[in-house]
């Protein structure tokens, strides 16, 4: 009866000394073996109180670091997905009648309804290179298009030079670097059988890093294509995302790299690419020689 008492007392006013008092007359018992009991049970209760809350916190700050370094690295991919398919756009001043060409402006539709931007410089020739630029450059690239753009035309060539989606002058809000790339080839070549049939006799492409890959891709599915010449194509697609990465100094690359995996998944989806179409190595033994 008397510990009964102890427990109810405890429960309603730890502090008060009154139920102390009361607890007292009850039991028979000292006052000092009554508080020293009360005391004891008190630190033992506070305690495994205090031992749990602290546990509890731990776990909690755990779980939140957690997602917030998670929300952290998915909103990084996030970024640099769509980074990745949102290229910046290089146009420049310069035009095939600065090297004494005479050209032609000419915009194409692809199949899906954008309007491809590009230059048109007839030589008179029945043999026509279609020049294709790189990721984040245009037909303005004065490094290597412009240069090309001038030996080919002075040795007789027609050229055709156009900006991929999403680059340059062209139409697109997102870049598939490649696959629908190689598809908007084709309706070149389409519109100039078409439109331009004395330009279409004998077709060549030249391309460079991305338009080199598309340049594969594209020989291997356009027969029309005769010939091709490539500088620094990617053969696999993420492999070559990688490598680009590696190239970056310090803890920024170790994070992309961390999260790469989550870009690829990000930008594919996005963009709706299908990454074995961007695996050049199977396009490479379909070119006739």
């Amino acid at each position: 009866m008397g510990e009964f008492v102890i427990c109810i007392c405890y429960l309603i006013n730890r502090h008060n000394s009154l139920f102390l008092c009361i607890i007292n007359k009850l039991s028979g018992r000292n006052n000092l073996s009554i508080r020293n009991k009360f005391v004891t049970s008190e630190y033992i209760i506070n305690t495994r109180w205090f031992a749990t809350t602290i546990l509890e916190a731990i776990i909690i700050g755990i779980v939140i670091v957690i997602i917030v370094i998670t929300g952290f690295f998915v909103h990084v991919a996030r970024v640099a997905a769509y980074k990745l398919l949102r290229p910046p756009r290089k146009v420049l001043n310069w035009k095939p009648s600065d090297l004494g060409f005479d050209y032609e402006d000419v915009g194409i539709e692809t199949v899906d309804k954008l309007k491809l931007r590009g230059w048109i410089v007839p030589q008179g020739s029945d043999k026509t290179v279609l020049v294709l630029h790189g990721y984040t450059s245009s037909k303005y690239d004065e490094d290597y298009i412009k240069p090309i753009i001038e030996i080919l035309a002075r040795n007789g060539f027609n050229v055709v030079a156009f900006d991929f989606r999403a680059h340059g002058e062209s139409d697109g809000e997102i870049t598939t670097l490649g696959e629908k790339e190689t598809e908007d080839m084709i309706r070149i070549i389409d519109w100039l059988e078409k439109n331009k049939p004395e330009l279409a006799k004998s077709i060549g492409v030249i391309g460079y890093s991305m338009g080199g890959a598309v340049s594969i891709m594209l020989a291997a599915r356009d027969k029309r294509v005769k010939a091709i010449v490539v500088d620094s194509p990617y053969m696999d697609i993420v492999a070559s995302g990688q490598r680009w990465i590696m190239r970056i100094k310090g803890f920024v690359r170790n994070i992309l790299l961390l999260i790469y995996p989550l870009i690829i998944r990000f930008a594919k989806s996005e963009a709706d690419i299908d990454l074995n179409k961007l695996n050049v190595y199977n396009y490479a033994t379909k070119i006739d020689q």
